[in-house]
């Protein structure tokens, strides 16, 4: 942390990030009606939407966890641009003694992180993937209906876990003053 650190700017900032909203991604979802018997052009609409919105709630998510560690401790431009995944974001919180991955509702998160990465890589659920282990979803499963008809429940998990994480970020700062 650089000498002029200013640990009020920081819990300010902090403050300031963690009330983006995801309420855009979830009007989106509300324009496609969800029902077993659509179409193939409607169930086409579905995957297209569930699959922008997982992406883009955990896109959000993952930036406003970087934004959050940015505030909090102030990284030089090079490890700010390392910041890149959640994986990178871990390992440099773990090093000022915060592990994301024992926050409580980080499980939660996970799901969606999984999810977004699958969608984004591969547009369905691939072999070996942890989503079949760990959340019970099937090899070649489109996430289109699953995605919509609980992005009520990702959203409340990425929000969770991005309010714990300010908490945690405020205490681990505290502990610093």
């Amino acid at each position: 942390m650089s000498p002029d650190f200013d640990k009020d700017l920081a819990f300010t900032n902090i403050k300031a990030f963690s009330t983006l909203e995801t309420q855009a991604v979830s009007s989106i979802l509300t324009l496609v009606q969800i029902d077993d018997q659509s179409d193939s052009e409607t169930l086409e609409l579905q995957t297209i939407l569930a699959k922008a919105a997982i992406t883009s709630l955990y896109t959000q998510a993952s930036l406003r966890i970087k934004l959050m560690v940015i505030a909090a401790f102030q990284p030089t431009k090079k490890v700010t641009e390392s910041l890149t995944n959640a994986k990178a974001i871990n390992s440099f919180l773990l090093n000022r003694g915060l592990d994301l991955t024992s926050l409580t509702k980080y499980a939660a998160f996970d799901e969606v992180r999984l999810l977004s990465n699958s969608v984004s890589h591969n547009g369905y659920v691939k072999t070996r993937d942890p989503l079949c282990e760990v959340y019970g979803w099937h090899v070649g499963q489109l996430p289109g209906h699953k995605i919509i008809n609980n992005f009520s429940k990702y959203e409340l998990a990425s929000t969770e876990l991005c309010e714990e994480i300010k908490l945690s970020l405020i205490a681990t700062l505290s502990k610093l003053k």
